[in-house]
């Protein structure tokens, strides 16, 4: 399973974002595998979120993913952070 990860900058820090609802150990894992990070400094599991977000414009974006409550025109997402 091939989870697609975007950073996310969030007022300076960074949130790890994928669409999708998937499962937070396999988040985690494909997490800690891109940053490159030894298997005991990956996060918790406890840390990542089943959300709701929304692309918005902002400026100097092409989109801009803000979190919302699921209805119309929000999508499903896992995140975990800030870091």
């Amino acid at each position: 399973m091939c989870i697609e990860i975007t950073e996310l900058e969030n007022g300076g820090s960074i949130t790890v974002a994928t669409k999708g609802h998937v499962d937070p150990l396999a988040f985690v894992e494909a997490y800690g595998l891109r940053s490159g990070d030894p298997k005991e400094d990956w996060p918790s599991i406890e840390e990542v979120q089943h959300v709701y977000m929304r692309k918005t414009p902002r400026d100097g974006f092409e989109s801009w993913w803000t979190q919302c409550e699921k209805g119309r025109g929000a999508f499903p997402a896992t995140i975990m952070g800030p870091f």
